[in-house]
């Protein structure tokens, strides 16, 4: 199931604040996603009681995880890609932490969409030098190249 557009069901949900679906077993959707983010700007504006924030705060720690796993996948392919050509690289992987996203929301960027911030999850290639970037097949079929 895609992040940010699960289906919700009622079944042994809360239905608070505007949030109706069972947070331990199901994602939040799109709407509900895009939603937290307003609340929790709302908040530290002093215009959301604070369950409801906690609430917002539990739909972006589940929209977080739901990084997770493709932010692996693409660090093990990368991994692998890098073995495969014989390139001696450090591959790493983060996501984003909650604190710094509701920065983001709050401080940096008000007008933010949670759905629409880009870096929530994320890897880097380290490499020794630029010239391991000219090796074939070129790096830059991952985008990664120079043009």
């Amino acid at each position: 199931m895609q992040c940010g557009g699960g289906l919700v069901t009622p079944n042994n949900s809360e239905d608070v604040a505007g949030y109706s679906w069972d947070m331990q077993n199901q994602l939040p959707t799109r709407k509900q996603v895009k939603k937290a983010g307003s609340r929790i700007r709302a908040y530290h504006r002093g215009d959301l009681p604070h369950h409801d924030y906690e609430l917002a705060l539990r739909v972006v720690e589940q929209y977080r995880a739901c990084f997770s796993s493709p932010t692996v996948n693409v660090n093990n392919w990368l991994r692998r890609y890098a073995r495969d050509v014989g390139l001696p690289v450090k591959v790493s992987q983060r996501l984003k932490k909650v604190p710094t996203i509701i920065e983001k929301l709050t401080a940096r960027e008000t007008t933010l969409n949670l759905l629409t911030m880009h870096d929530i999850g994320g890897c880097r290639v380290v490499l020794d030098d630029l010239e391991s970037l000219s090796l074939d097949p070129p790096m830059s079929m991952l985008g990664l190249g120079r043009n």
